[in-house]
């Protein structure tokens, strides 16, 4: 194996690694948003309740209790949104970067391919 060869071996290995570490931190990011989604949802259901709650108590009008609700809906809806918006923002960065390290993979072993068919 040439020094040629070697270093092209590297090269490719290094992509490789790139890009299976690239993956890893995608998938982590992907849980880190969830996560989140998940802890803001639970703390709005909390707040929902209480103010609810609190509503039932005071013996305040069932319309006014409707509307709370309504709030704490698009509160919810917000949440999603961001979750939405964040998770196809890291997608679209994973693609760009995904794809990068494969172009650069393919000219490697394209130049591999053509000095094997010089030969």
């Amino acid at each position: 194996m040439s020094l040629d060869s070697r270093q092209k071996a590297k090269k490719i290995d290094q992509l490789e690694t790139k890009l299976d570490n690239l993956k890893r931190e995608y998938h982590e990011k992907q849980d880190e948003i969830f996560n989140v989604y998940r802890q803001g949802n639970r703390y709005l259901n909390q707040q929902h309740d209480v103010c609810y709650n609190v509503l039932i108590a005071l013996d305040i009008h069932e319309e006014i209790k409707i509307k709370t609700g309504y709030l704490f809906e698009e509160f919810g809806d917000g949440l999603m949104r961001h979750r939405k918006k964040a998770e196809t923002q890291l997608y679209d960065e994973f693609q760009v970067k995904q794809k990068d390290l494969n172009k650069q993979l393919d000219e490697i072993e394209s130049k591999t391919n053509d000095k094997r068919k010089e030969n």
